[in-house]
């Protein structure tokens, strides 16, 4: 896939696990049976959440109390969610990015990685109370002393999870650009 998505620069938790030199991408039902099943429910959630809030916002403002009862829902939902997930982040292959986005991820790492070797990513998106499961492939490493900085490359992502990054990613644009604007503000 060649597509380029613009990156941000945010710290997420992500376990990167090396493949062998020879790995061989799963074909689509297999890399679908291998997705933890929490990743699953919880990208669905964040799908449900999305078609609610976009119903929600159609309903009349008179039930104001009814809406907000259901976004603290929602976000109880979301907080055991993102608990759940964190039991599959294992210390052993613990990285946090440096950026990410909707094509590729940039990470230190002290692993021996190289160029072109694949590796299977999980990516802990806390903000959205979901995870992604995907392949990724190195596509550069710059040494610096006993790290090294990686930008790995999506190689088989499914389209779903593909989008929940680029929300993500956007969501976090978002919020920087506004933390931005009010130091501005303070500052005047």
């Amino acid at each position: 896939m060649s597509e380029q998505y613009f990156s941000v620069q945010h710290c997420l938790s992500v376990s990167v696990i090396p493949m062998e030199q020879d790995f061989q991408l799963p074909d689509d039902a297999t890399f679908e049976a291998e997705i933890p099943e929490p990743f699953k429910i919880s990208n669905t959630l964040v799908q449900l959440d999305l078609s609610n809030a976009r119903s929600l916002r159609q309903i009349s403002d008179d039930i104001g109390y009814l809406v907000e009862v259901i976004n603290q829902q929602s976000r109880k939902i979301n907080l055991l969610m993102a608990h759940i997930l964190m039991q599959e982040d294992n210390p052993e292959y613990r990285h946090l990015t440096l950026s990410f986005g909707g094509s590729q991820i940039t990470f230190r790492s002290s692993l021996p990685l190289t160029t072109g070797q694949r590796l299977r990513l999980k990516l802990f998106l806390r903000e959205e109370a979901c995870a992604v499961y995907c392949y990724a492939r190195i596509s550069h490493i710059e040494t610096d002393q006993d790290r090294a900085l990686v930008t790995a490359t999506y190689e088989l992502i499914r389209n779903d999870d593909r989008e929940l990054l680029i929300r993500a990613c956007s969501h976090e644009q978002s919020r920087q650009l506004k933390e931005r604007a009010e130091k501005r503000y303070q500052l005047t």
